[in-house]
């Protein structure tokens, strides 16, 4: 084989690789990754569990849950800055009379009814519904949010 025809032969395949690669990368965009994210539904324990003026926090579910003699509220534990994960609630101390949790990252503070009380957070923490389905388990639905004061009752 002559060096020309090699060297053309090389030339033409390049070419022929490089508009494959292009054009695979364009029928890849037209076919984008569908992220499904898990249904936003969590489903608690027995109404029973909880006793009055309990908080209870769960730190996989990002979610707070009070009951108070009104009945049950639950709350995110995600910051409002930038998406952290809220500390579990910690007792008046020196710094705040009343009861707050402690952002980690950015040192946000949020009261128990989700306000701010310092740090870089501008927005208080969301509240959800809470409902009790028929299997007899609360249920959060973190798709409805509600105002700070609302409370289920069973």
């Amino acid at each position: 084989m002559k060096r020309r025809s090699f060297l053309s032969i090389l030339g033409w395949g390049g070419l022929l690789a490089w508009l494959a690669t292009v054009l695979g990368g364009m029928v890849r965009f037209a076919f984008p990754n569908v992220l499904f994210e898990p249904g936003k539904k969590v489903k608690l324990t027995k109404p029973e569990d909880y006793p009055i003026g309990s908080v209870t926090f769960w730190a996989e579910k990002r979610l707070f849950l009070f009951r108070g003699k009104e009945g049950f509220r639950a709350m995110s534990a995600i910051c409002t800055h930038l998406g952290c994960t809220v500390r579990d609630s910690v007792k008046v101390d020196n710094e705040y009379p009343q009861d707050h949790s402690h952002c980690p990252c950015h040192g946000s503070v949020f009261a128990r009814d989700g306000k701010v009380l310092s740090g870089p957070a501008r927005r208080p923490l969301e509240s959800y519904r809470v409902s009790l389905p028929p299997d007899g388990y609360l249920q959060v639905d973190k798709d409805k949010q509600v105002a700070a004061d609302w409370y289920f009752t069973v």
